[in-house]
C-alpha cells in the first residue's frame, strides 16, 4: 500500500529544484533562460499553473507555488542596482508582474485565486506567502520608481478584486499560522505602506462587490471552517464598513444578500446541533 505522495515525489522534486534554480540565478535567470529577453517560458507557466491549480496533491501545488515566488525574487533583483546603472536599467524584468497582459502575472494570480482558498492550509499557507511577496514586489519597485504610481490602478489596485476578498477571509481562517500570517501581511500593506497601497477601509469599500460576491460563495463552502471563517469576515465587514458614515453607501447594495447568506447559514448551524442531539 502506498501513501498518497509516493505518485508525485518526483515532480514535488522536479519543482523544488526548478525554484532552487532560479533562486541560485537571481536576476541573471532571464539572461541564462532567454538572453537579452526579460520572458518566462510559456510552457514553463503552463505547467506551473496545472501544478498549483489542477494538479490532485496537495505538496505538489505547494512546490508550484514555491517557483512563482522565486520568480518574483528574481524579478525584484533585476532591479535592485538600477540606481547605479541610471536609473533606466535592468527595468524590464519587472514589467512582467507590473503590465495586466504578462504571462507571469496572469499566472500568479490566476494560482492566487485558488491557492488562497485551497482546503489544504498547507497549499493556503503558501498562497499568503506568495501574495506577500508579489505586493511587496510591487511596493518596492514603486518607491525606487515614484514615477510608477501615477499607473497604480494598472499594476496594483487592479488586483485587488482577486486578491482582497480572499486576503481578508484568511484573517479568520482556522488555522493559526494563516491567520496570523495574514493579519500581518494586511498590516504590511495598508498600515505601513498607506501612501502606495492607500487605506483599508477604503480599498475594502472600492471592491465591496467581488469581496461580498466571495464571501457569499464562502458562506456556501462544503469545509465548515471555511464557512465559519466567512461568517466571522461578514461580520467584520458590517461592524466597520456598514457603521462608516464615509463608506457605508459602498455596502449598501449587499446588505440584503449578505443577510440571507447569514440566516441560512445560521438555520445550518441550528440543524447540525439538533442532528447531533437526536
Amino acid at each position: 500500500a502506498l501513501d498518497d505522495t509516493t505518485g508525485w515525489r518526483a515532480l514535488e522534486t522536479n519543482l523544488y529544484g526548478i525554484g532552487s534554480f532560479i533562486q541560485a540565478s537571481g536576476e541573471r535567470y532571464f539572461e541564462i533562460i532567454d538572453g537579452k529577453d526579460c520572458s518566462v517560458d510559456s510552457e514553463l507557466l503552463k505547467g506551473i499553473e496545472y501544478c498549483c491549480v489542477t494538479h490532485v496533491n496537495r505538496h505538489v501545488r505547494a512546490a508550484g507555488i514555491n517557483v512563482l515566488e522565486q520568480l518574483i525574487h528574481a524579478c525584484t533583483a533585476s532591479y535592485q542596482d538600477a540606481d547605479a546603472n541610471g536609473g533606466e536599467e535592468n527595468r524590464g524584468a519587472m514589467d512582467m508582474l507590473l503590465l495586466p497582459d504578462s504571462q507571469l502575472r496572469q499566472c500568479i494570480l490566476q494560482v492566487l485565486k485558488t491557492a488562497l482558498g485551497d482546503n489544504w492550509s498547507q497549499v493556503r499557507m503558501a498562497g499568503s506567502v506568495l501574495c506577500r511577496v508579489f505586493f511587496m514586489a510591487m511596493l518596492g519597485y514603486a518607491k525606487k520608481f515614484p514615477d510608477k504610481m501615477d499607473d497604480r490602478e494598472v499594476w496594483l489596485t487592479s488586483a485587488y478584486p482577486i486578491l482582497l476578498p480572499r486576503m481578508c477571509l484568511n484573517r479568520f481562517y482556522l488555522a493559526q499560522g494563516v491567520k496570523l500570517y495574514s493579519h500581518e501581511t494586511w498590516k504590511i500593506l495598508f498600515d505601513q505602506n498607506k501612501d502606495c497601497a492607500g487605506s483599508g477601509l477604503e480599498s475594502v469599500a472600492m471592491n465591496a462587490a467581488a469581496i461580498c460576491r466571495y464571501y457569499v460563495k464562502m458562506c456556501d463552502a462544503d469545509n465548515h471552517v471555511v464557512r465559519e471563517a466567512a461568517c466571522q469576515a461578514v461580520a467584520e465587514l458590517a461592524t466597520k464598513i456598514g457603521r462608516s458614515e464615509e463608506y457605508s453607501e459602498y455596502l449598501s447594495p449587499f446588505v440584503v444578500t449578505l443577510l440571507q447568506v447569514s440566516f441560512l447559514e445560521k438555520r445550518r448551524h441550528n440543524l447540525s446541533i439538533q442532528m447531533i442531539s437526536c
